[in-house]
């Protein structure tokens, strides 16, 4: 499987992650978030960074991961919580990411 993460030049000849707490972990779990597309992952920058220009040099990662399905879960929408777009559901998502 083929994913993309787009960071700061000075951060992307490395996999590593600052380990704060986000929606899928909690505080001091180290997790690297990547997308299926670097179109998609380009858009995570930007919502995230709250600009369309950005002030750093970054860089694209591709980065290759086993896709046998013994190695990882697949948690389907349906199995959320109805409101898990939103930064109260959080703690629930967290954990979920956690286990």
């Amino acid at each position: 499987m083929e994913t993309f993460r787009i960071s700061t030049k000075k951060f992307s000849t490395k996999l590593s992650s600052s380990g704060k707490a986000n929606r899928w972990n909690k505080d001091g779990e180290s997790v690297i978030y990547t997308d299926s597309s670097r179109s998609l992952s380009t858009l995570e920058l930007i919502i995230h960074r709250k600009e369309i220009v950005p002030k750093n040099e970054f860089a694209v990662m591709v980065i290759f991961l086993a896709d046998e399905e013994n190695l990882f879960d697949q948690i389907l929408i349906k199995n959320l919580p109805k409101n898990w777009r939103s930064i109260k559901s959080y703690s629930t998502l967290q954990q979920i990411g956690s286990e």
